[in-house]
């Protein structure tokens, strides 16, 4: 084994097998690995300004501050250092961006390229990018002479458009440079003798490694992530949780025990007479105050013969019927309580008859199911009807859309190319919106109700089963594709007879898990009126009535739950 073959393997490289290559394949390459690195620094940038403003120093400063931004540079002159930065590190070693887009420099063959010829490389690049400086200062500061400026640097970009009539794609920095850049195609080469360079000692890999520490320090900071408040304000969710884990499902019943006592306001000649108390029979009497007195008096009253172990409210009920709420009691193992209030500023005029209501429901009839569980179902009812016809129309959509949308289908001549991107393109937009927000436009468009819920799932069904079904398409497996094209079949047959049958499995799983997506997206949908059980779930949480919340909670888990056995015995039998 050579010195340079031993070189190679020392720094973990390739075996290169040369491959003819394109001089737009490799302007290509090299205008992505520079986006790459490009992004990579503003990333790093952002990064550590966003941890440097959550010091306390920098903290009061950003609350102090009115005008100007803290620590604030122009985005031009960020997005300008951060291509000349690209561009060294580039040409200096094994960039990021490099990396991503496989270019490797070259002189004569060989990969040792003097640092004198790098820097110089680095040196012209940076100088022939002056127009793309110029033009992002122009854009930032709107400022005429700088367009004029931007005009006149313009031909400074031969220096890079000469790759496009070099026959090897070189750029006149390269050749200036003396170096060749080139798209290899690598070999594994393997010698137990020899142990690779660690990826996080090169540059990619350290930028890599960088990235990766400053996002989550900076994520940590930002969401302000406290795991003490975690543990120590666990108490504060305590009721949450018990009315989430006792749903309102059945109840029994109820039979309502009243007794009310009489209070006149103010004082006559002939107060009512004080309740007597009755055997067997629920009954409240004043024990202190008398049963007259003023606004803002202190009585006290007894109830007895109540329910053991109850709760029920205490009213107030002016001459006119109308009631007011005193507090909430409770009576003992004997059915009794005893509490002590003030008499409440109520309505009426003077000498009218007022009345203290105690009142205790009792469950005493037969279990049965709750006005929250019997909407529950009929809602859940809905929503699972309203996923299936949004996945169903979904489906018979997307299927056509998925073939013109699979890469190996259509990438076959311009027109075709043209399809193909412009599908993909419509269905990135469709699905980079949210349901949520289809909801909202067809509720406006077609009212409130199920049926916008059905369309809006309908058009994200579509972007998304479009998507899989389209990588589903270019996954398969060539060889039969070949054999039926060998036979003479035209397009039509050739997909029928070797891209059908391959693609039956996997479309009938992405369908049936998309139907239980839907039923789940079907919930956030109700939120803005797209019908399902989603409107009643945003009215009890709205209401903070958890309990029947949970409910809803629960019925869409057994849904999920049940829709996931169920497809599993589809994919077992039919896929």
């Amino acid at each position: 084994m050579s010195e340079e073959q031993n070189e190679i393997l020392r720094r973990g490289d390739k075996v290169i097998i040369a491959r003819g290559v394109s001089r737009f394949k490799v302007a290509q390459h090299r205008l992505t690995g520079l986006f790459a690195d490009v992004l990579a620094l503003c990333y790093l940038y952002a990064s550590v300004r966003l941890l440097i403003l959550q010091l306390p120093k920098y903290k009061e400063a950003v609350k102090a501050s009115t005008g100007q931004p803290v620590l604030y540079v122009p985005w031009a002159i960020v997005i300008s250092a951060a291509i000349v930065v690209a561009l060294f590190w580039g040409s200096l070693g094994r960039s990021l961006g490099g990396r991503v887009s496989n270019i490797e420099y070259s002189r004569n063959g060989s990969k040792k390229v003097s640092v004198f010829r790098r820097l110089l490389h680095a040196l012209l690049n940076a100088i022939g990018m002056a127009p793309a400086y110029i033009g992002l200062w122009w854009l930032h500061t709107h400022d005429a002479r700088y367009e004029t400026w931007t005009l006149a640097s313009l031909p400074l970009l031969i220096l890079f458009l000469w790759a496009l009539v070099d026959p090897k794609g070189r750029t006149l920095v390269d050749r200036i440079a003396g170096i060749e850049v080139s798209l290899p195609e690598y070999k594994e080469v393997a010698d137990i003798r020899v142990r690779p360079r660690p990826w996080y000692t090169r540059s990619w890999g350290a930028a890599v490694l960088a990235m990766l520490i400053l996002s989550y320090t900076t994520g940590w900071i930002i969401t302000k992530i406290d795991l003490n408040a975690l543990v120590k304000d666990a108490p504060r969710a305590k009721p949450l949780f018990i009315d989430l884990v006792t749903p309102d499902l059945f109840e029994r019943t109820p039979t309502d025990q009243i007794a009310r006592a009489k209070y006149q306001i103010p004082c006559s000649g002939n107060p009512p007479a004080p309740a007597q108390v009755e055997p067997g029979k629920p009954s409240l009497i004043i024990t202190r105050g008398g049963t007259c007195g003023d606004r803002g008096d202190l009585i006290a009253v007894r109830g007895e013969n109540f329910a053991p172990n109850s709760k029920g409210i205490l009213y107030w009920v002016d001459p006119i019927g109308m009631k007011e709420r005193v507090r909430g009691i409770q009576t003992d193992e004997n059915g009794t309580f005893e509490y002590t209030f003030n008499v409440p500023n109520a309505r009426g005029t003077d000498y009218e008859i007022h009345e203290v209501e105690a009142a205790i429901s009792v469950p005493t009839g037969p279990w049965r199911a709750t006005i929250t569980l019997r909407m529950v179902i009929d809602k859940m009812i809905e929503t699972i009807f309203l996923a299936l016809m949004a996945t169903t129309l979904g489906v018979i959509i997307s299927i056509p859309i998925s073939f013109l949308s699979a890469r190996n289908l259509m990438i076959h001549n311009p027109l075709s190319a043209t399809v193909y991107y412009i599908t993909r393109t419509i269905m990135n937009i469709m699905r980079s919106i949210e349901p949520l927000i289809w909801a909202l436009i067809f509720v406006v468009w077609v009212g409130i109700g199920p049926f916008a819920g059905v369309l809006a799932l309908t058009l994200h069904t579509v972007a998304a089963l479009a998507k899989l079904y389209s990588e589903a398409i270019e996954s398969i497996d060539p060889g039969p594709i070949e054999a039926v094209t060998a036979t003479g079949a035209d397009r039509i047959q050739t997909i029928a007879y070797a891209v059908v049958p391959q693609m039956i499995p996997p479309f009938i799983a992405f369908t049936i898990y998309r139907w239980d997506i839907n039923v789940r997206m079907s919930t956030v949908i109700g939120l803005v009126g797209g019908g399902g059980i989603g409107f009643l779930l945003i009215q009890w949480i709205n209401l903070l009535q958890y309990r029947q919340a949970a409910t809803a909670v629960w019925a869409i888990a057994l849904v999920v739950a049940i829709m996931d056995y169920a497809s599993a015995i589809v994919r077992e039998k039919l896929v």
